[in-house]
């Protein structure tokens, strides 16, 4: 059972290479494929939901001109190049933990980016787990 908290817990962090760890481990492929993407999902959906309220407040509150400022940064270039669907993508390349920062940082409209990332983690970590039991 700890295995599979890990598999949860890594998935968080470190994104689809939670499907490696998990395989490796000698799991069953299909409960961590289900695991990982539980654990990345419910991660993602607390930090946008909860996380987002706690981020709009701060900006109303100290930095009310921030989303015109990133727009007009460097920053703001990174959403015009990738996109929500780039950023999504992104998260389960380096973990959601990263880009969710950035997400919030730049002020990407949060549903918008949840139903993006749903899908593409489903279809990324089925692949990542396919892979990774190929290769074992």
């Amino acid at each position: 059972m700890i295995e599979y908290v890990i598999v949860f817990v890594l998935a968080m962090l470190a994104g689809l290479w939670a499907t490696a760890a998990g395989v490796f481990m000698d799991l069953d492929p299909w409960a961590v494929f289900v695991v990982a993407t539980a654990g990345s999902s419910a991660f993602t959906a607390a930090v946008l939901f909860f996380g987002g309220r706690w981020r709009d407040a701060m900006i109303r509150k100290y930095m009310p001109d921030m989303d015109e400022r990133v727009e007009k940064s460097q920053l703001g270039t990174v959403l015009d190049t990738y996109g929500v669907p780039g950023l999504a993508v992104a998260s389960i390349i380096f973990g959601p933990s990263l880009t969710l920062a950035g997400v919030l940082g730049l002020g990407i409209d949060r549903k918008r980016f949840f139903l993006w990332y749903a899908p593409i983690t489903v279809v990324g970590y089925a692949l990542a787990t396919a892979f990774w039991v190929a290769v074992s």
